[in-house]
């Protein structure tokens, strides 16, 4: 049972992924609006538009040190499943 499941496929994963929500959790697509919903959960749309700027901001905050990101834990793509 995950908190959060993050769909970037759609279809049949899409609606199988809201089996791996655990109640009060999210599952959150940016394929299409979801059909499906977890039991006791919610599900989310979450559409992404690519903005070249901000991104560019962004790196450029990471390489001056102004922008901190907290990393929980590093895995191997092997254990990725």
């Amino acid at each position: 049972e995950a908190d959060v499941v993050f769909d970037v496929i759609g279809g049949d994963i899409l609606d199988r992924s809201a089996a791996l929500v655990r109640p009060g959790g999210t599952l959150v697509t940016i394929v299409m609006p979801p059909k499906v919903r977890p039991k006791d959960g919610r599900a989310v749309f979450f559409v992404v538009e690519p903005d070249r700027a901000r991104l560019t901001d962004l790196a450029a905050r990471l390489r001056d040190g102004r922008l901190k990101p907290v990393v929980g834990a590093v895995r191997p793509l092997a254990e990725a499943p």
